[in-house]
């Protein structure tokens, strides 16, 4: 074999090796408020249940459009149908679910890509809650220890769905919740985890607009060194606001938190806070995921190890 040759195969050879450490070097990790999800339309339901009930495609159509190696959720009412879901779509994702949920049984959820990482543990966090009583108040969150396998990276994700609303009440309520997180976070750092992740509904109501309640969420992020990987995704739910009855106006009250050594890559809303770009528009114009699966979006981040 000449030179020539030898060069050529030991280039092929090192692209080949640097594609694949790069291709392992990297995950994405999503969350998606499933809007009370606990059964699927039927011809069987009376019409208030069909009313509340999920569209069993457009909700598979959004998951498959947000596939990612971490899956969180929140409003998980019926955690077996959910997992029978989640096993059809993704066989290789392993689904973790809070036992308790609040008054309105809202669990929140953690899948993880087995071939991916790693579960070492996972706790359901009850001092979120404020409470506690199981399906009482407010929900609880999910921590989970995963360990990614090729790299051998260490992450810690806190899965949160905190207080709804707007006002001074909601918003003291949620500043009480973030002072049990800054607590959790101060335990996990003692853990000497790689990258610790905050994702879920936050309810930051008036996000967008930047009133007192995105300030104190903001005091949040600077009391823990909090990066927002999806600060500038647009927008990650739609509610009617105070104008005309079919206009649907944009909103942001999910978010993916990042601390620790990883860097972050990209964002995105998907669903259909994507396909209107997160500009006002009608219940038709949002379509089916919006209309028969959840007012919210999947937002999705990319978060790359460092070597």
């Amino acid at each position: 074999m000449n030179n020539r040759i030898l060069t050529i195969w030991f280039f092929v050879i090192s692209i080949s090796v640097s594609t694949s450490a790069q291709a392992y070097s990297k995950f994405k990790i999503s969350t998606y408020n499933i809007r009370n999800f606990s059964q699927f339309e039927s011809l069987e339901l009376n019409e208030k249940e069909r009313e509340s009930a999920t569209d069993p495609t457009a909700l598979a159509l959004t998951l498959k459009e947000s596939k990612s190696d971490i899956m969180t959720f929140q409003e998980i009412i019926n955690a077996p149908l959910f997992e029978q879901v989640l096993a059809q779509h993704f066989p290789t994702h392993r689904l973790l679910v809070t036992e308790c949920g609040g008054t309105a049984e809202q669990k929140v959820a953690l899948a993880y890509d087995e071939k991916v990482f790693r579960l070492e543990r996972f706790d359901e966090e009850w001092r979120v809650s404020l409470s506690t009583r199981c399906n009482f108040g407010l929900r609880p969150a999910l921590v989970a220890w995963l360990k990614h396998i090729r790299s051998g990276k260490r992450i810690a994700v806190i899965v949160v769905h905190l207080k709804a609303g707007s006002g001074d009440r909601n918003r003291a309520t949620r500043r009480d919740q973030h002072l049990v997180l800054n607590t959790v976070i101060e335990e996990l750092q003692t853990q000497k985890f790689d990258d610790i992740i905050l994702t879920g509904d936050f309810n930051t109501t008036s996000y967008i607009e930047q009133t007192p309640g995105a300030l104190q969420f903001e005091e949040f992020l600077e009391e823990n060194k909090l990066k927002n990987l999806t600060s500038k995704v647009g927008c990650s739910s739609y509610w009617q606001g105070t104008g005309v009855e079919q206009t649907m106006v944009p909103s942001h009250l999910d978010h993916i938190l990042h601390k620790g050594k990883s860097r972050f890559s990209s964002s995105a809303s998907l669903g259909h806070c994507r396909r209107s770009k997160c500009e006002v528009a009608t219940r038709d114009a949002l379509g089916a995921s919006f209309n028969h699966v959840s007012d919210h979006c999947p937002i999705q981040a990319e978060i790359r190890f460092n070597r």
